[in-house]
């Protein structure tokens, strides 16, 4: 706040305020891209390696937005 006018300290305090949220708000985005991209990648790597019968990949492809909360029938 030195590198402004004492009258305007209200207004560049309050734009570093949103700046700063705006900031925060965009890493939480982007790291939520960046880790269902991952998700996605490393679970096409390990279902194809499995070679698991179509319904159960069916299965699993229906809940593949769940992330690792996907209901499975194992007790």
């Amino acid at each position: 706040m030195n590198a402004v006018d004492q009258s305007y300290s209200g207004a560049a305090s309050g734009i570093n305020s949103a700046v700063s949220r705006i900031r925060g708000l965009l890493a939480v985005a982007v790291f939520g891209a960046l880790l269902s991209a991952v998700f996605e990648s490393a679970l096409d790597r390990r279902l194809y390696s499995l070679h698991l019968p179509p319904p159960v990949l069916a299965e699993i492809e229906a809940q593949r937005s769940k992330l690792a909360d996907a209901d499975t029938a194992d007790p």
